[in-house]
């Protein structure tokens, strides 16, 4: 690799004391031996020429394909390791851009490629929300550990941060008023603030096709109030089926959730590479305002507020329903994901670890109604509904129902996951952030936390 221009003002740190390598160290460099080697296999045999993968699949996933390869240089991997990244993230981008359609098949693998891609970002027609646009963009976040200099990154990292903080009005995402990303879904050409009849029924019945099989997914968005128990063939009424769909629009796609914190990661991400005071006014705005909602909420946080940013606006002021809330299949999971990228980006920026707390409080809430099964395993609820906390302890299965098979899957109440306690405890080394994996450790009857589980 050629050698990096320097960049002005970059602080740079001398070692001058040279020592034996303790074995440990040594081991380290067999691994990463080891790993360099296999990622190049897989890139040989898995990659066209020009970087692009040859095996379909959302677009999300394919840049996932080698989204670590740029830490892994950063961390000491050789440098062809970074020139890999920097081959398959531009190639993917161009192969799935959505001014043409790249080849639809290879094999016999289901996925096919899609153009997906509006100046280097997701386009509207394939908008996601920050679940998947996190996942994606974890390839382009390593490019400014593992290199900085890259001129054209530096110039993606303010194009993209810009669609998110209301500064580029081909993407009005944001609504600086009232401080919310105004639909769950994004893209370089703004919000998804409308859908169809498939859109909704995807999501509201867990993620079918109309009348197809049931899939792996659950229930990811509700209704409720409003519609309390939707039938599953609402669709088949044309009137019915406007009814509900200018319902999902309103109540899911003109919100705004928590999940979308994860947006200050691509916002902190441009504040690093620039130095731009105004994406770190935007994190620290952004998040505040959900904090504040928390606070507002009684101290669990809503997963929903409306277009003016009302908690529970147009569902009877209900908190919870909202796109991957507290109802939907996996209760806590994705939301958590949001609220822990956007306390610790607000702590890096700011050097202040009180923001920590937005996070601690939501999990101290859900170990204050956690409880031990009767095998003494401590459980938390994941799931919130019209019963309150959903404390059942394994889902309720397949049914029949109106002669549609339906998967009947929710997270059930579960051990508490480390993630989140352990983020917290790195983050501020505090002792409470200590003691709480302690005491939730000592009340682990079935894991063994010496042991990492890499199973997959």
């Amino acid at each position: 690799m050629p050698s990096k221009p320097s960049l002005p003002n970059l602080p740079t740190i001398k070692g001058h004391h040279l020592s034996a390598p303790p074995a440990w160290a040594l081991l380290e460099r067999e691994l990463f031996a080891l790993m360099e080697d296999a990622a190049r296999l897989y890139a040989r045999d898995y990659f066209e020429a020009g970087g692009a993968t040859l095996m379909a699949e959302d677009v999300d996933d394919l840049y996932e394909q080698c989204y670590n390869f740029g830490l892994f240089y950063a961390l000491g991997a050789h440098d062809d390791l970074l020139e890999l990244h920097l081959r398959h993230w531009n190639a993917v981008t161009r192969v799935s851009d959505s001014s043409f359609q790249h080849r639809t098949r290879f094999n016999e693998h289901k996925k096919i490629f899609r153009p997906s891609i509006y100046r280097e970002f997701w386009s509207h027609s394939q908008a996601m929300e920050w679940h998947h646009l996190s996942e994606g963009n974890m390839a382009f976040y390593d490019f400014g550990v593992a290199d900085p200099t890259i001129s054209e990154n530096e110039r993606r990292a303010r194009r993209f941060a810009d669609m998110f903080t209301g500064d580029d009005p081909e993407a009005p995402n944001y609504d600086k008023e009232h401080r919310i990303l105004r639909s769950p879904f994004h893209s370089a050409q703004g919000p998804v603030l409308e859908g169809d009849v498939e859109f909704a029924h995807t999501m509201l019945y867990a993620g079918r096709g109309l009348g197809g099989s049931c899939n792996y997914y659950g229930v990811r968005a509700s209704l409720y109030p409003v519609v309390k128990d939707l039938e599953v063939r609402w669709y088949e009424d044309p009137a019915r089926a406007k009814q509900i769909v200018d319902l999902f629009n309103q109540l899911v796609l003109q919100c705004d959730t928590p999940n979308s914190l994860a947006a200050t990661a691509l916002v902190t991400h441009a504040y690093l590479q620039t130095g731009d005071e105004r994406y770190k006014r935007w994190v620290l705005e952004y998040t505040e305002a959900w904090w504040e909602r928390t606070k507002a909420n009684g101290g669990i946080c809503p997963d929903n507020v409306d277009a003016q940013g009302v908690i529970g606006g147009g569902r009877e002021g209900c908190w919870w329903g909202g796109q991957y809330g507290w109802n939907h299949y996996q209760g806590y999971n994705i939301m958590f994901h949001g609220i822990n990228i956007a306390v610790e980006c607000c702590q890096l920026l700011t050097g202040d670890s009180s923001w920590l707390e937005f996070l601690r409080s939501q999990v101290r809430l859900l170990v204050g109604n956690g409880f031990e099964r009767p095998d003494g395993q401590f459980v938390v609820p994941t799931r919130y509904g019209p019963d309150g906390w959903d404390l059942s302890l394994k889902p309720p299965g397949p049914s029949v129902l109106d002669g549609i098979d339906m998967r009947g899957y929710a997270q059930e109440a579960s051990p508490m996951r480390p993630q989140e306690m352990v983020h917290l405890y790195h983050a501020s080394m505090a002792d409470e952030d200590r003691e709480l994996i302690d005491s939730i450790r000592e009340r682990d009857t079935e894991r063994d936390w010496k042991d990492v589980d890499v199973s997959m």
